[in-house]
């Protein structure tokens, strides 16, 4: 079985990913933890989800972007910056290939 192979070709935005960390700064405002520029597959789709505590969600789309954006750290919540729009991340997932590398990082857009 061969290597996965990342598919370059469907990158199809520069993204601007801006994570936040627990907690609040001097000023009030949200801890910046991370900040990540670079090419990603967009996929901006609105689909209705059910909450588990019953609430329905608007999702706006997902976005993925190459391997581990950030290695080591916990990441939940931030902001994407698209063509001039910014979304809201809601949940953020990374696929794990069997060598125990990560693939991709996938965000929900709202």
């Amino acid at each position: 079985m061969g290597k996965i192979v990342w598919p370059k070709y469907a990158e199809n935005a520069t993204c601007t990913i801006t994570f936040e960390a627990e907690g609040v700064d001097t000023n009030g405002g949200p801890i910046t933890s991370l900040v990540w520029t670079g090419h990603c597959i967009v996929q901006l789709k609105r689909k209705k989800a059910i909450t588990k505590d019953g609430k329905e969600i608007l999702s706006q789309g997902s976005i993925i972007a190459q391997g581990d954006i950030a290695p080591g750290q916990s990441l939940s919540s931030g902001s994407v910056m698209i063509s001039g729009t910014k979304y809201k991340i809601n949940g953020v997932t990374r696929a794990v290939l069997p060598d125990g590398s990560i693939f991709h990082t996938r965000m929900e857009l709202f």
